[in-house]
């Protein structure tokens, strides 16, 4: 799911930094503090931060994810992982020029959040549903021979067969919690999901793929 876009593009893609701003001044800095300042100083203040990353706004369609700390760069080297999957369409994709080495920093779609009803909207799927489908998926992956999970999640890809947006996002949760062993607990709540413009199609994507169970048991959990 990479997206590769020409030196003309990308000089267009990025026209909103202020001019000059170069990605090789972020490999050659030495500290979080250098990569902060010079983020700050070429695009403006951040239009997000959590404990472990801040987010910078590049244009309407981009956006560039500055790691902290070592949970930082493990969450940008997991999306990284899963937004250059081929065969995974419902994370944000991630663009050339990402420090896919370090995971220092990660340029990726830039994504609105979503509300229950948008969600409903775009994919004519009520929300309600998707929550008792994880529940479902997450059930079934602790104990296979769960009836009324497995109920579910029969249920969902039988009424949604054809609807290509809702089945995307079936196969990809089933495949990041059974392929990958991430935990998609989270994903029952509403603020994990985002939308993004897609060819002029909005499309509902998984905010923050980045937190796999082992990102969660080494940094997060209690000790």
């Amino acid at each position: 799911m990479k997206v590769y876009i020409t030196e003309g593009q990308f000089k267009r893609k990025f026209s909103a930094m202020k001019e000059g701003f170069r990605l090789d001044m972020l490999t050659s800095a030495t500290s979080f503090k250098q990569r902060l300042a010079y983020c700050r100083e070429m695009l403006g203040d951040p239009i997000g931060e959590g404990s472990s990353r801040i987010v910078f706004r590049i244009d309407d369609e981009t956006v560039l994810k500055l790691a902290k700390n070592g949970k930082g760069i493990a969450q940008n080297l997991e999306e990284i992982r899963l937004g250059t999957e081929p065969y995974l369409s419902s994370f944000p994709k991630i663009m050339n020029g990402t420090d896919e080495n370090n995971g220092l920093w990660i340029i990726g779609e830039n994504v609105m959040t979503a509300t229950e009803k948008y969600f409903s909207d775009v994919l004519g799927m009520q929300f309600k549903e998707m929550q008792e489908y994880i529940w479902a998926v997450f059930m079934s992956s602790k104990k296979g021979d769960n009836k009324q999970a497995n109920d579910i999640i029969h249920h969902c890809y039988a009424k949604y067969e054809q609807n290509d947006g809702v089945m995307d996002l079936l196969n990809d949760i089933y495949e990041l919690c059974f392929g990958f062993n991430n935990d998609i607990g989270d994903l029952r709540n509403i603020k994990n999901w985002g939308m993004c413009n897609r060819n002029g199609i909005t499309t509902m994507v998984i905010l923050d793929p980045g937190f796999s169970n082992e990102i969660r048991d080494k940094y997060y959990s209690r000790r």
